[in-house]
């Protein structure tokens, strides 16, 4: 498992550029009064209890009940801020998706890897294939609709006869991702995932921690991770561990951590 977080930190470094980030705008409503000022995005890393400069957090369960055996990684600033969530396979490690949030916890910015291991069995240059989207958002009635339009492609150690790229087929026409609805502090209150399993999730707010969003049954929530279909881990069992060591296994849940250098 620590090999396949190796690579999924690898890749991501081979093909990480600078996102830009957009600022939730404040707009005022039809009364002219202005709405209230958007609130922080949480300290997802103190919530998450991991004490220390992580920078990535890989999650992996291999209890098939609990969602598909990818192997989610979530990227944090320095203030612990969430920067990206990618979603990989597990099985040969041959396909990933990122998607980069910006300062109002909305995504900016998404990207395929898929890495061609059949092409090129007996050597260790595998084709790798990089492919990177702007999103676009539209305001929907309630709801702002997000869809990833393709803004680059560019194959490293191409191959005269490549294997099929078995996600082709989703790298060309616009693909709408998810329809998002905001509260007026800028809040992450409903999200409704488009294409393939649609699914919705609704999230509440207490006062005493204004920013930091709960599922119905009152646990945490990350609606980032919503958005792009990462797991439902069981946050709270990483309550108070430090970030001192490399791996730590909660139940049928495994955390690797990655500290900044």
């Amino acid at each position: 498992m620590t090999r396949l977080f190796s690579l999924s930190i690898m890749l991501a470094a081979l093909t990480l550029t600078a996102c830009g980030k957009t600022k939730y705008v404040n707009h005022a409503d039809e009364s002219g009064e202005s709405e209230p000022a958007p609130l922080e995005q949480p300290n997802l890393r103190d919530v998450l209890g991991l004490k220390g400069p992580v920078q990535y957090l890989g999650v992996f369960t291999e209890d098939d009940t609990r969602g598909d055996m990818n192997y989610d990684t979530y990227e944090f600033d320095r203030d612990g801020h969430l920067v990206s969530i990618e979603v990989a396979e597990v099985v040969e490690g041959s396909y990933s998706e990122t998607f980069y949030f910006g300062e109002d916890g909305l995504p900016s910015a998404t990207k395929t890897i898929f890495v061609d291991y059949w092409s090129n069995p007996t050597g260790d240059n595998y084709p790798i294939t990089t492919t990177k989207y702007k999103v676009v958002r539209e305001k929907d009635g309630d709801f702002i609709t997000f869809t990833r339009e393709l803004e680059s492609q560019n194959t490293e150690n191409a191959v005269e006869n490549p294997e099929e790229n078995p996600f082709e087929g989703e790298q060309g026409a616009p693909l709408p991702i998810a329809r998002v609805k905001l509260d007026k502090r800028g809040r992450i209150v409903e999200v409704e995932r488009l294409g393939g399993d649609p699914k919705s999730f609704t999230y509440k707010y207490d006062d005493d921690k204004p920013n930091l969003a709960k599922r119905d049954d009152g646990k945490l929530a990350i609606p980032q991770a919503d958005i792009m279909g990462a797991k439902h881990f069981d946050y709270e069992g990483l309550q108070g561990q430090g970030a001192t060591v490399e791996s730590l296994t909660r139940g049928i849940w495994q955390f690797d951590i990655k500290n900044f250098e």
